[in-house]
C-alpha cells in the first residue's frame, strides 16, 4: 500500500511513475489507478478483476469492501474469488 501511495503522490504532482512486481494484486490496483507497472519475472495480469467475499460454509456472498473478515451469519472465515470474467476488462 505504501509504494501504491508513494506512486499515486508522485502521479499527482506530474510524474510518471513505474512500479516494478511480480506481485498480481498489487498490478491491479496500479491499473486500476492508471500506474504504470513493470512485472519481473512474470508475463504481469492480463485482466482486472473485481472481487467477491464470500463464506464457504454458508455461501453467503458480500462485497469486496465488507469491513470484517467473518460472516455475519455464521462467523466463518471469509474468502474471496474474483467475479465472473464477463465483468473483467483486458489490461493493455
Amino acid at each position: 500500500m505504501d509504494l501504491l501511495a508513494i506512486a499515486l503522490e508522485l502521479k499527482t504532482n506530474g510524474v510518471k511513475p513505474k512500479i516494478v512486481t511480480d506481485d498480481y494484486s498489487m498490478q491491479n490496483v496500479a491499473s486500476q489507478m492508471k500506474i504504470e507497472f513493470i512485472p519481473l519475472a512474470t508475463r504481469g495480469i492480463r485482466r482486472v478483476f473485481k472481487w467477491i467475499r464470500y463464506c464457504p460454509a454458508c455461501y453467503k456472498k458480500y462485497l469486496s469492501n465488507f469491513n470484517s473478515t467473518n460472516c455475519s451469519v455464521c462467523g466463518t472465515k471469509l474468502k474471496r474469488k474474483p467475479k465472473k470474467k464477463t465483468g473483467s476488462k483486458k489490461v493493455n
